[in-house]
């Protein structure tokens, strides 16, 4: 009798004919499901659990198939993992898989912005990595292609139209093939942030705006080699750093590329002030910044481009001693903006001071291939 009552439980009634299955606990509905896993991952990546994380969205969308968020955190999630490093190959991997999620989520969410930009940034870093020329070369132009259509469903928004700009400025010149259309891809990028800032409204996001803008044309004045058009794009760089600086006066990279533009234009014009107004820019985002050895370097050269060897060699020592890599120590044996530099005694004394000097020499410097 015992024995039948616990068929009878376990098993269910044999008059209304039930099975076994039948009876035991159902699990929850895959709704339920989808969305436990999805809150959990959302959790974990909170965590910075990235691993944890892309199981749990893994999860999330084999429960529910068309779950559209759920692609998009495990695209983040891969996006964050491969920017985390390992080897090219694992980054590559990484990237490539964040990619496909975030198309998934694209097909199945289309008006979704966010995805595309993600997607976008997903592609440029594919991108970055060392891959076959054709292989970066599709990259950056399909980022190129999502960041459009995020300016399509978010036409309003600055954000997509920077992100297009940044691509077709800082990517796609390598692949030009020649210096007209190379120009022209930083002048489209500066069209693109003029749209951006028209939609930008508060000051941080202005001063990005404004301050990549002026990076654009001063690459543009790099790529040309007419001298007229090379003052016009400075030109423009120098007023858009300044509006940048007007934004977020406390931002030392905008100071110093303030700087470096004004030297350039100075350059260019012979105009003693551009140098003078560089120094000032240079030593402001040192006051934000103070061994910055980019930033030191800069004003390093436009001293010695002042006819000012004895603070142009101050400040070189204040670079190399902030220069862990020793990347300025060489570079300034070769830069032409230091040629009057090279026989002064407080130069010679400033390397012999330095452990370069002993496998390099101050009296016969590294041939210049190339200005800088």
């Amino acid at each position: 009798m015992k024995d039948l009552i616990m068929a009878t439980l376990l098993f269910g009634s044999a008059v209304h004919g039930q099975t076994g299955m039948d009876a035991l606990p159902q699990g929850p509905p895959p709704e339920l499901v989808a969305q436990q896993e999805y809150v959990i991952g959302l959790g974990l990546l909170r965590e910075n659990n990235f691993a944890g994380a892309a199981e749990s969205f893994q999860r999330a969308t084999v429960a529910r198939t068309n779950f559209a968020e759920a692609y998009q955190q495990w695209g983040m999630t891969l996006l964050q993992m491969g920017r985390l490093g390992g080897t090219p190959q694992l980054q590559a991997q990484r990237l490539q898989e964040a990619a496909a999620k975030f198309g998934q989520a694209a097909q199945l969410q289309p008006d979704d912005r966010a995805t595309w930009l993600l997607w976008s940034d997903a592609l440029t870093l594919i991108g970055d990595l060392p891959v076959e020329p054709a292989l970066r070369l599709a990259c950056y132009q399909g980022a190129v292609e999502k960041s459009r259509k995020a300016v399509e469903l978010a036409p309003n928004d600055w954000e997509p139209y920077s992100k297009w700009a940044g691509i077709l400025t800082a990517k796609l010149p390598e692949f030009a093939v020649n210096e007209q259309a190379r120009v022209q891809f930083h002048l489209e990028a500066a069209a693109l942030y003029s749209n951006a800032l028209e939609r930008a409204s508060f000051k941080g996001d202005i001063g990005t705006v404004c301050a990549n803008w002026g990076a654009a044309l001063v690459r543009a004045a790099r790529a040309s080699t007419d001298p007229r058009k090379k003052q016009e794009f400075l030109r423009g760089a120098i007023e858009q750093f300044h509006r940048s600086s007007r934004a977020v006066p406390n931002a030392p990279v905008t100071r110093t590329m303030h700087g470096s533009a004004l030297v350039q234009y100075g350059k260019l014009t012979g105009v003693r002030n551009d140098f003078r107004d560089a120094v000032n820019q240079f030593n402001t985002s040192l006051s934000l910044r103070p061994d910055e050895p980019s930033t030191l370097y800069a004003l390093a050269c436009v001293h010695a481009l002042m006819n000012n060897p004895i603070m142009a060699v101050e400040t070189l020592g204040k670079c190399m001693d902030a220069d862990t890599l020793g990347v300025y120590r060489k570079l300034a044996l070769q830069d032409p903006d230091l040629d009057a530099l090279r026989e002064h005694p407080a130069f010679k004394d400033l390397y012999r001071s330095t452990e370069l000097m002993h496998g390099l020499g101050i009296d016969n410097p590294p041939l210049r291939n190339r200005p800088r």
